[in-house]
């Protein structure tokens, strides 16, 4: 049976970080274009004693959607003994799940593409190519407040009772000169992630990174922060002792990837 840091990780793999898979077609319009008229459902599922635990991806005429849980009829099914692997799959690390389906070779091989696509949050160094640097920062940012919304709901002991805790607080995070940006609404136990400005009222707390490469820097932890603090690369404005939390949190999101 997996452990509970397992199911964490599990939970921010299928329900954060699988779901960036639309970003990706979203802001790879090239790429987007090779799915067009694709249909089909590839499955992810782990085994697991408490019941098995899966995501899969759904094309319609080219159009994908990105569910949690397990489809009645999936077209091809990537299988793992454990949760355990299928972690390590999604980390990138070596693990190897029996698939069935491998007759459906073209939507096989899309749905490869987008996986070793999303693979550019995994990264230890930054990206040569701009456009590239730029995805990276925009799929890190969505998956951080996403991240530790989805283990609040999952009853993570420290996100939730932070959460528990919380008036209507938004936390923020966003990178100047461009449209990248994020939120995390909490109130009373529930939390809601969000993509661009949160434009209701002024954050409680809000990340602003100046730049594209100062954003990479911090993200990957190639920048000393209190390099980063003097030369505002980062600026976090609000609470310092809030912001301090929820870094907390994000770097536990991060682990849990890895």
């Amino acid at each position: 049976m997996a452990t509970q840091n397992e199911l964490f990780a599990s939970t921010i793999f299928l329900k954060a970080a699988l779901p960036l898979t639309k970003v990706i077609l979203e802001y790879r319009p090239k790429m987007a274009a090779k799915y067009k008229g694709l249909n089909g459902v590839v499955q992810f599922v782990a085994k697991d004693d408490a019941g098995d635990i899966g995501g899969y991806l759904q094309f319609t005429d080219g159009v994908l959607d990105v569910k949690y849980g397990i489809h009645e009829k999936p077209d091809i099914v990537f299988t793992f003994k454990d949760v355990k692997t299928m972690n390590a799959f999604f980390a990138g690390k070596p693990a190897v799940p029996s698939i069935k389906g491998l007759t459906k070779l073209k939507l096989l091989m899309k749905a490869v593409n987008l996986l070793l696509a999303l693979k550019i949050i995994g990264r230890k160094t930054p990206p040569k190519k701009p456009e590239d640097k730029e995805l990276m920062v925009r799929l890190m940012l969505y998956l951080l407040p996403l991240g530790i919304s989805q283990l609040n709901k999952a009853g993570h002991p420290e996100i939730s009772k932070f959460c528990q805790k919380s008036p209507d607080r938004t936390f923020a995070w966003s990178v100047t000169g461009t449209d990248i940006a994020s939120y995390l609404r909490m109130k009373a136990g529930n939390s809601k992630a969000g993509r661009g400005k949160y434009t209701r009222s002024k954050p409680f707390v809000e990340f602003k990174f100046d730049s594209i490469d100062g954003a990479l820097g911090i993200l990957l932890q190639t920048t000393d922060m209190i390099e980063a603090s003097i030369n505002r690369i980062l600026v976090i404005e609000g609470s310092p002792e809030y912001g301090k939390e929820i870094g907390s949190f994000m770097n536990m999101v991060g682990q849990l990837a890895s």
